[in-house]
């Protein structure tokens, strides 16, 4: 659970465009007026933060939508004890500080959007209207000016941050260094498979199989299966199967075997590929991301000490993450 909050920290909410919709009560007067963050002199009031919240529970909707765990969701412990509700809602304040922070930084430096960010930032308004009910869209209290001028703060503090993470001291190559790329050999087969009672169906197959590009073609309508795999070397991916490993090994791209028998049945493979890197780059790319993401936690943590940040509590504790309903068929991520 600890991995899914840092994985859904503020680097990956830089390259989401959602839908946005709310319903909370938290003060008589208008959200506009409702001051519930300051950083420095600067005020965020609860109309903006309303896109954060929602932010925060859209992807929290998103994820439980994939575990399964519907509304329960938002009542699952994490490893600190606190409900993912509480640690969803800390998650959204916590961007919208760092964004203002950013924010502010990127200004006091003299960065400027280009008439192409500002495209881009209304390009993504657009899409929420697009997308947004108007009678959804009032209840967050936010305009379309103000969903520009949100999008255009975003969009400049990002700025600001893919510079400053260049400044933590990742070594992405040290980094990559410590990866053996021949622990990440990959191997990308089709295969056909029958049963010990379908031999004679699979070996009436194998000069056609010698001949296609494709052996998930030849299957249908017969006893036998078909399929595709991809599988990293050395991972016991077959089990006592080891035969079927060692097979696609000795192999060459594009070669057909013959019939190999194993406990389990028997299988004709077509090794498709054998030099993709996409594991190897994906392990690499993982390990650097949480380094930059441990740096830049680290980094910010003292960042904030020079920073005079206040949460104005009375209105900032009604708001409760995962009580508005959102349907994800209804969110667009692009």
């Amino acid at each position: 659970m600890k991995k899914l909050l840092s994985l859904m920290k503020f680097s990956l909410i830089l390259s989401l465009v959602v839908i946005m919709t709310a319903g909370c009560s938290t003060a008589d007067k208008p959200y506009a007026d409702t001051l519930v963050l300051t950083v420095d002199d600067s005020k965020v009031y609860l109309d903006e933060m309303m896109y954060h919240v929602m932010l925060a529970e859209i992807q929290g909707q998103l994820y439980a939508s994939f575990t399964g765990d519907g509304e329960n969701y938002w009542n699952i412990k994490t490893e600190d004890g606190t409900s993912m509700s509480e640690a969803m809602k800390d998650m959204a304040m916590q961007n919208a500080i760092r964004y203002e922070m950013f924010y502010k930084m990127a200004v006091d430096e003299g960065y400027e959007l280009t008439d192409s960010d500002k495209e881009m930032s209304k390009g993504k308004v657009d899409n929420i209207l697009k997308n947004i009910q108007p009678d959804q869209l009032k209840l967050t209290e936010l305009s379309d000016e103000k969903l520009i001028q949100i999008q255009e703060k975003i969009t400049l503090a990002t700025k600001y941050y893919e510079n400053y993470i260049k400044t933590l001291g990742v070594d992405e190559e040290a980094i990559k260094a410590e990866f053996n790329p021949d622990d990440y050999k990959q191997y990308d087969i089709q295969y056909i498979f029958a049963q010990k009672d379908d031999y004679n169906e699979l070996e009436a197959l194998l000069d056609k199989a010698k001949e296609t590009d494709d052996l998930t073609t030849l299957t249908e309508g017969t006893n036998v299966s078909s399929g595709e795999l991809s599988f990293l070397a050395g991972q016991d991916t077959f089990g006592e199967e080891e035969i079927l490993e060692e097979t696609i090994k000795s192999m060459t791209v594009n070669e057909v075997s013959n019939i190999v028998e194993t406990s389990k049945g028997y299988y004709i493979i077509k090794l498709k590929d054998n030099t993709s890197t996409k594991k190897y780059d994906s392990a690499v790319n993982e390990a650097v991301e949480k380094a930059t993401t441990d740096a830049f936690d680290k980094a910010f943590s003292e960042l904030k000490k020079d920073h005079k940040i206040k949460i104005n509590e009375k209105t900032w504790k009604k708001i409760k993450m995962g009580s508005t309903i959102i349907k994800t068929e209804n969110i667009s991520l692009n």
